[in-house]
């Protein structure tokens, strides 16, 4: 008889483990993990949700990376899950949510020798004269050069502001790479710039480090404080729409998008945030597959503070909701977002977060879960009650 053994790095960690305590354990022994991109992300929540970072277009979503949980089912039964048993639970679990089954006790997980990494920072500014036209037509541009970056092994994320001007900041990854090859994959990029310096400003920096933890633990991190809330709009853009529809895209991207001051009537502003880093090698779990064909996801969302009115604050989120949130669908109908970041009242919820695995996860949930003690068969009042919800969709279309 013939045994095949892969031998595999891992970790194994607890429910409530934060990114910044998985990095530094595993750098302890030259190795890394994949994990979101806070320190203070919870990895188990983050990698059963799908899980983006910066390393997961190069080393798999953080659904795809798990090797086993241990998990109490709603029955009270402590099982193992893994390829081997209990494997349907196993591939609910990554990227079907994992507390939508069972409480989990902890996850094994891939882990990677420690790679080498060439960052690229652009932060890029319309000039003065510049129109929001021309400005998200420059940014479809751009979209346009990632298919092929990232086919080269390049990742990232970039953030869209409007306020004092329409900018965008964006960050690059690639890692093992020599610094020619980096500077080669960057390069359509700059050239891009520079023919376009009557619509807009750059600066580049670029960094290598040896270690991605090195450069990881260096960033700064975000912080906020205070009491805001905020809305979002999401979608999974495809290489179809960033390569062929490159106008409807941009089209998009302007409803969606940042304005230019003086043009919100004193409502506050969009901000959009761009996740550039889908792996597209197939798994066989139960992440939305819309996934492996995503060139960026786009988020687009609004903030205010408690303070604002709340019928204000109602008209915000049912614009953001049935607006925005439709231009994006109306762009990639077949699509879907990332439910660890989506909006809470996503209408067609099941097929956008889960896709055609929605039908499979509720008879695996329905097998695990008999009474519906967890989330799925409730809903969220507004005083923050859950009850029973009625008759519960079995399908999203």
């Amino acid at each position: 008889m013939t045994t095949n053994i892969i031998s595999q790095m891992a970790v194994t960690l607890g429910a409530g483990i934060q990114d910044g305590e998985l990095f530094a354990a595993v750098a302890k022994n030259n190795a890394m993990a994949v994990g979101g991109t806070s320190m203070d992300v919870g990895v188990v929540g983050w990698a059963t949700g799908g899980g983006h970072g910066s390393l997961t277009a190069q080393y798999s979503q953080g659904a795809d990376n798990i090797i086993q949980a241990v998990l109490v089912t709603p029955t009270g039964e402590v099982i193992t899950a893994n390829e081997c048993q209990n494997a349907d639970i196993f591939w609910a679990i990554r990227g079907g949510g994992g507390s939508t089954f069972g409480v989990i006790v902890n996850i094994t997980m891939k882990a990677y020798p420690m790679p080498s990494v060439h960052m690229m920072g652009l932060t890029i500014t319309a000039k003065s004269l510049t129109t929001a036209k021309q400005w998200y037509k420059f940014v479809a541009d751009v979209h346009r050069l990632i298919p092929t970056a990232q086919d080269q092994g390049m990742s990232g994320y970039w953030t869209m502001g409007g306020d004092p001007s329409l900018s965008i900041c964006l960050a690059f990854f690639l890692y093992n790479k020599s610094n020619t090859t980096a500077l080669a994959v960057q390069r359509p990029f700059v050239d891009l710039m520079r023919a376009s310096n009557t619509t807009v400003t750059y600066d580049i920096s670029r960094i290598y480090a040896s270690s991605w933890y090195q450069l990881f633990s260096s960033l700064p991190t975000p912080e906020s404080s205070g009491t805001r809330k905020s809305i979002t709009a999401s979608r999974f853009i495809t290489r179809d729409s960033v390569l062929n529809k490159s106008e409807a895209f941009a089209k998009t991207l302007e409803e969606v998008g940042p304005r230019a001051p003086g043009t919100l009537n004193r409502t506050p502003n969009f901000s959009m945030s761009g996740t550039m880093t889908a792996s597209r090698k197939p798994v066989n779990n139960a992440l939305n597959p819309a996934w492996r064909d995503t060139v960026v996801h786009v988020i687009s969302s609004r903030s205010w503070n408690d303070a604002i009115d709340p019928a204000k604050a109602d008209a915000l989120v049912c614009n953001m909701t049935y607006v925005p949130l439709n231009a994006l669908w109306e762009l990639e109908p077949a699509s879907g977002c990332y439910f660890n970041e989506a909006n809470a009242i996503e209408p067609d919820w099941q097929w956008s977060l889960f896709g055609p695995n929605y039908g499979l996860l509720r008879q695996i949930k329905g097998k695990y879960d008999p009474d519906g003690m967890l989330y799925e068969d409730w809903v969220q009042t507004r005083d923050g009650r859950l009850c029973k919800a009625y008759n519960p969709l079995e399908s999203g279309r």
